[in-house]
């Protein structure tokens, strides 16, 4: 029988190229709608286009206020990841700069954390963050406000970030947020899994199994991974 400490790094062996697969899968959605809706690879213009959730509020609430400083500070954020990638010579970065050029949307994707692109996706006007979480498959009822695309990045990144740091994951001690109850709510429809609190690793791992079927792994993949983690 498994000890604690090995079944943790056990279950963080697996899951961590499914968690990676996971990431460059969102990027990539939320990359084709950039493209789709704004027609543009500038992040300038992705600011001014696409960075625009702000506008679902009041101009005179605290809610607008609070949105567009976020729009200001994920926009500074990200320049200064550029400024640290060039000082560290990324190839993509310096590859750009150097000809003079703007470092593309998904030059940035490469290198912002999945925290800052969490960050981003929350900058987004509303009706991309619904198109893109519809495009993931997420029950839109689900999504009056378009946070579920938000919301699932940071979770993965709590996630991710555990394993990539080989810290402890079986008692979810690296949860850093909140679980929004309107994400819980709808993991627990879909999935027919009655209780799902993120406050053991089994709820991860069927955050884990249900984000894949949404991108489309099959059952049989799916399957074989749950299968793999509880011998």
């Amino acid at each position: 029988m498994l000890s604690i400490i090995d079944f943790d790094n056990k279950v963080k062996a697996i899951l961590y190229p499914q968690v990676m697969f996971i990431e460059t899968a969102l990027k990539s959605y939320a990359l084709e709608m950039i493209i789709r809706e704004g027609k543009t690879k500038s992040f300038s213009e992705i600011y001014s286009k696409i960075m625009t959730g702000y506008k679902s509020y009041p101009t005179q609430s605290e809610q607008y206020k609070k949105a567009y400083k976020k729009r200001l500070d994920t926009y500074n954020r990200i320049h200064m990841a550029i400024a640290n990638a060039f000082g560290a010579d990324n190839n993509i970065v310096s590859h750009y700069l150097k000809n003079d050029e703007n470092v593309p949307i998904w030059g940035i994707f490469e290198i912002i954390t999945l925290g800052e692109f969490g960050n981003l996706v929350s900058t987004f006007d509303f009706k991309i963050r619904q198109y893109i979480a519809k495009d993931i498959g997420f029950n839109i009822a689900y999504d009056s406000k378009g946070i579920l695309v938000e919301k699932s990045i940071f979770i993965m990144k709590d996630l991710r970030n555990a394993i990539a740091h080989n810290n402890v994951v079986f008692d979810t001690r690296f949860n850093t947020n909140a679980i929004n109850k309107t994400f819980k709510s709808m993991i627990m429809n879909d999935t027919k899994i009655s209780e799902i609190y993120f406050n053991c690793i089994t709820d991860y791992i069927v955050f884990v199994a249900y984000m894949l079927k949404k991108l489309k792994r099959t059952k049989n993949e799916i399957k074989n991974l749950l299968m793999i983690i509880i011998r």
